[in-house]
């Protein structure tokens, strides 16, 4: 069964509830008379703890030929720019 703490409560301990809730604790956050959102962890996130691999998108990403080519009067006119 999820914790269920009121959202003032929450506010106070922002940290302390995100820790929770890391861990894989259910987390119902409640305003008023009742439950209003469940704060649980998403599986698989990578955590920013570890090392992240360079080059995992070598080869995907690819530049169309002008990519970097100054934009024209009116093309900057199209986009509201002039």
């Amino acid at each position: 069964m999820a914790t269920v703490i009121d959202l003032e409560q929450t506010h106070a301990d922002l940290l302390d509830v995100y820790n929770r809730a890391a861990a894989g604790e259910d987390i119902v956050i409640a305003r008023g008379k009742g439950p209003k959102l469940k704060l649980v962890a998403e599986p698989g996130l990578p955590s920013r703890g570890g090392k992240r691999k360079l080059g995992t998108l070598e080869g995907r990403i690819k530049e169309t030929p002008g990519v970097w080519d100054p934009m024209t009067d009116d093309e900057l006119r199209e986009i509201g720019l002039l």
